[in-house]
């Protein structure tokens, strides 16, 4: 939390400071530095859909040291948010602001206009958030774990691979 890799913290003794030193013990909610929260969605509809990260785990303090990963499900495929959703009719953004709340808008792929989500047609959220131990120079926290990511060989957009990469599944 201080920005400078001390040893203690190499937790695979790699001799670096990234990740994969993310991958403490495993608890209820996940691990020391990486939490998963599952959100049911079953009984959700309309085009806003709104989560307070800081009713369950999280200060508003610490939002800002955490890469966040959103997928969302309908029950057989699990898409990344952002990103298109089925059959790539709707797409959905996710905005976590200053407030806490994470929020997500579902739009028309074709018009941009807001896409209202009917009782049902998703049935859980699965947030992912990963914190930097140390950030990279010139890097925000989401950058600097997204590169880490990728040149371990991720794929972000794959909620099993993030999932499997820090064992939380």
């Amino acid at each position: 939390g201080n920005g400078t890799g001390d040893a203690e913290e190499d937790v695979n003794n790699d001799g670096n400071f990234a990740a994969l030193d993310c991958q403490g013990e495993q608890g209820a909610a996940g691990n020391a530095n990486v939490f998963r929260i599952d959100i049911p969605m079953d009984e959700f509809s309309g085009h806003l859909f709104e989560y307070n990260l800081t009713d369950n785990f999280i200060t508003l303090e610490d939002i800002p040291n955490y890469a966040w990963f959103v997928y969302i499900s309908n029950g057989s495929t699990i898409y990344p948010v952002p990103g298109p959703l089925t059959s790539n009719v709707t797409y959905a953004r996710y905005y976590l602001q200053d407030d806490g709340i994470l929020r997500i808008r579902f739009f028309n792929t074709i018009d941009d206009m807001p896409y209202d989500v009917f009782l049902g047609e998703y049935i859980e959220l699965w947030i992912i958030a990963i914190e930097a131990l140390v950030q990279s120079p010139g890097k925000g926290v989401s950058q600097s774990i997204l590169y880490e990511l990728k040149a371990a060989g991720v794929d972000t957009n794959d909620y099993s691979a993030v999932a499997n990469y820090f064992g939380l599944e």
